[in-house]
């Protein structure tokens, strides 16, 4: 596996994950990984669980033995896992697709997820227990926000116990994830009184492509239907206010 591929492995399986959203007492499926627990040698269900999504992720990609060792061990709080990144001297200032970011909150680094776009002077990130869920962040480069990137040690993905997916997808929820070609696309949305995961979604990515739609609630009201079709209107696409397939894969291309 080359390191590109392994970045595109990465971000596919932090993208299939959006949308996701945790029960009460931030329970959430991902504390309960054996490969999380064999990590962490405890459960951290009921926690704020943005670095148990990261570091799920890297495991799940990657296989426990390499994704452990990418993020120099990884734990469940934020600052130690920062300070893993620096004590091996890869906590970085400037970011790169694949690292796992951190951020300052409430007088510390309290929060954490992966860098999936790096677009010039502002960057995508993929986040655990964001907004209760696993979302897509936006960014400025340089923020006072972020802490640091931690530069995962890519080397070991040329190990030949890791092999590039021909076709990196995930079925969960019956969604289709392929992002060699970033055609990763839901179900199709249109308005509607029903909460629907996909709408989240839909919802996070018009706002962090600058068609806002007001609060991520997966709702799909009168707000997301304008913002929509502003998006549509750009992308010369049918304004008809259904985010169908052609509008997804307008939406979920990477801005170069």
């Amino acid at each position: 596996m080359t390191i590109e591929e392994a970045k595109k492995s990465l971000v596919a399986k932090a993208r299939s994950q959006v949308g996701y959203k945790e029960g009460p007492n931030n329970q959430n499926k991902y504390a309960d990984d054996p490969k999380i627990t064999k990590l962490y040698g405890w459960t951290p269900q009921h926690q704020p669980w943005c670095c148990v999504f990261v570091n799920w992720c890297y495991l799940n990609t990657f296989g426990y033995d390499i994704g452990s060792r990418m993020t120099y061990g990884g734990t469940a709080a934020c600052a130690n896992s920062a300070a893993l990144f620096r004590n091996n001297g890869a906590l970085m200032q400037t970011p790169e697709v694949g690292d796992q970011i951190f951020f300052f909150s409430g007088g510390g680094i309290n929060h954490t997820g992966i860098v999936v776009e790096v677009n010039g002077a502002s960057i995508k990130t993929i986040e655990g227990n964001y907004s209760d869920g696993v979302g897509i962040g936006s960014y400025i480069v340089g923020s006072s926000k972020i802490a640091g990137y931690g530069r995962p040690k890519w080397s070991l993905v040329q190990s030949d116990d890791v092999t590039a997916p021909q076709n990196p997808v995930s079925t969960e929820n019956g969604q289709i994830s392929n992002l060699d070609n970033h055609t990763w696309r839901p179900k199709t949305v249109m308005m509607s009184n029903a909460y629907s995961s996909d709408c989240v979604v839909l919802q996070a990515i018009l706002n962090v492509k600058h068609f806002p739609c007001g609060e991520v609630d997966g709702f799909f009201g009168a707000k997301t239907q304008a913002a929509l079709n502003k998006a549509q209107q750009y992308y010369k696409l049918e304004v008809d206010g259904v985010c169908g397939p052609k509008t997804w894969e307008k939406l979920m291309e990477v801005e170069k």
